[in-house]
């Protein structure tokens, strides 16, 4: 394993020095002032969590405060990477397996690299060890139960991307998991708007009872150390690992059915139907390229996801306390409900329709170049193609928010269409000039390994609020004059001085694209190291 991980590493740490002076022209300077944040905030909380295991006020105190801290630490460490499509870095065992690599180094490659995908968990779990081992009332198997946590959770990790990697080659299973991971990560949220069930109650009290790997740990490391909970502990390890090689080695020796995804390719129905309906009122070739662009999305896993959060997700974690109950108050985020939900699927949804319109094309973006139609119409067609899906996803979130019967009037659906049209003028324009100007390749299906580039995150940080500066002055217009025509008004202007700004954008866009052809070809045919 040393001997096959240390020039991998190596490679990994050379390709990062080397394109150093890129990203901190990029604005690779805000990533790592706010990473630098971040993890400062981390590891005061390891410091705290460390200063509290060495000096808890009673071993029951201790026992419960680590149960609950070790199933948070849990969740976050299996539940957010898939959440936000980040598994930190890893193989890419195509390209390895052409390498003289024993092949039973290969998955403690991978689980050697899985802790890369919750760095922050691990570093709280490694203060509370040391913490334990400082306590001077419990003894040296304290520290080492928490040590058996991290990996537990670092096989648990490995299982987890191996099934969906291997789940989400089927369109079913894609879309039962958007739901899932949905419905996990509102659940919290549900628990709280509506009230528990008997039945409810005592299946958390069964699931309670059950000697998990977090409760176990804690109770071992509060100094309530026996054979029996030691063996617990074992067996979810060892579990983890049976499971975690067999599935591994499983996903190592299958090989991709070019038979079967061609096939799958050829195939007609609604969606189709729906792409040549969008583009049957419009000329050749925008309307081909319109056709080809939302055909390209729907068969877009990535995408998908990203969607169906927008009218589902969004809506959970806005609705306003109190009122699926019926009571909910007058404020200003049971006004506005709608728009802001709006707004938000804007947000989630921008990454793959317009902050890197040409991602998805990756080396086929050169076609653009020498096809007789302008690289602008292609531009024009991404930007039509992603208007049509935002207002399609602000329509699902009107019917959604209708079903569940939220407050819903003719008059904020009419607000929030003005508002989230002229939003999409503004960042379509943003996000063209970003497009031709810093792309990136993605993988349209990549949903568990991370295609974000470093250079989109402070380019959203800061272009977006920027782009949001019309629907807030139209909002403080209608506050300040209590007239909703005041607020038409304003999102009018904005509106035309929109367009005007759109059309300077693309012009510069074409521009810019047509001067550095060569460059963002090249940027995007790029393919991934055999570390990502």
């Amino acid at each position: 394993m040393k001997g096959a991980l240390g020039p991998l590493v190596w490679a990994q740490y050379r390709s990062f020095v080397n394109r150093l002076p890129q990203i901190w022209r990029g604005g690779g300077w805000a990533m790592v002032a706010v990473g630098i944040l971040f993890y400062g905030l981390i590891t005061l909380l390891s410091l705290a969590a460390g200063f509290f295991c060495a000096h808890p006020p009673s071993p029951a105190g201790l026992e419960a405060v680590l149960a609950r801290g070790l199933l948070l630490a849990t969740l976050y460490w299996q539940v957010i990477p898939l959440a936000l499509s980040a598994h930190g870095v890893s193989l890419d065992l195509k390209r390895l397996r052409a390498f003289p690599i024993p092949r039973r180094s290969f998955f403690r490659l991978e689980l050697a690299l899985r802790s890369s995908a919750s760095p922050e968990p691990i570093l709280v779990l490694l203060g509370a060890a040391v913490g334990l081992s400082l306590n001077a009332e419990l003894d040296w198997r304290a520290p080492l139960a928490m040590l058996a946590l991290i990996v537990w959770n670092l096989l648990a990790s490995l299982l987890a991307r191996e099934l969906l990697s291997r789940l989400w080659e089927r369109t079913w299973a894609q879309l039962t998991l958007m739901f899932v991971f949905v419905s996990l990560a509102a659940l919290p949220r549900i628990l709280a708007t509506f009230e528990p069930s008997p039945r409810l109650i005592q299946a958390v009290r069964f699931l309670a009872g059950i000697p998990w790997p977090w409760k176990v740990t804690a109770q071992i490391a509060a100094g309530h150390s026996t054979v029996g909970r030691w063996c617990w502990l074992l067996l979810w390890c060892a579990g983890a690992l049976w499971l975690a090689r067999r599935e591994f080695y499983r996903g190592l020796d299958r090989e991709e059915s070019v038979a079967r995804r061609a096939g799958r390719a050829q195939q007609t129905g609604l969606l189709d139907s729906l792409a040549e309906l969008a583009a049957r009122s419009l000329g050749d070739p925008l309307a081909a390229l319109l056709e080809k662009e939302i055909r390209s999305l729907l068969r877009s896993p990535r995408f998908l996801l990203a969607f169906v959060m927008g009218f589902t997700f969004s809506i959970v974690i806005f609705v306003p306390p109190g009122v699926l109950r019926g009571n909910g108050s007058d404020t200003f985020l049971s006004r506005n409900y709608l728009a802001i939900v709006a707004i938000y699927s804007v947000l989630l949804l921008g990454q793959v329709l317009f902050w890197n319109c040409l991602g998805f094309d990756r080396a086929g973006a050169a076609l653009y170049f020498v096809s007789p139609a302008r690289i602008g119409t292609a531009i024009a067609a991404k930007n039509l193609a992603a208007a049509l899906f935002l207002l399609l996803e602000i329509s699902l979130v009107a019917l959604v928010c209708a079903v569940l019967r939220l407050p819903l009037t003719l008059l904020a659906c009419a607000e929030c269409y003005a508002a989230t049209i002229v939003l999409i003028l503004y960042l379509l324009a943003a996000g063209n000039l970003v497009s031709v100007s810093r792309p990136w390749p993605q993988d349209p299906g990549g949903m568990l390994r991370s295609s974000t580039s470093v250079k989109m995150q402070p380019l959203l940080l800061l272009v977006f609020p920027i782009a949001c500066i019309p629907v807030v002055l139209a909002y403080l217009a209608r506050y300040a004059f209590q007239s909703e025509a005041a607020l038409f008004l304003v999102l009018g202007v904005g509106a035309a001085i929109g367009v005007v700004v759109y059309r300077i954008a693309m012009e510069s866009a074409v521009r810019t694209a047509s001067r550095s052809r060569e460059t963002i070809t090249g940027m995007l045919a790029e393919a991934s190291g055999l570390v990502s």
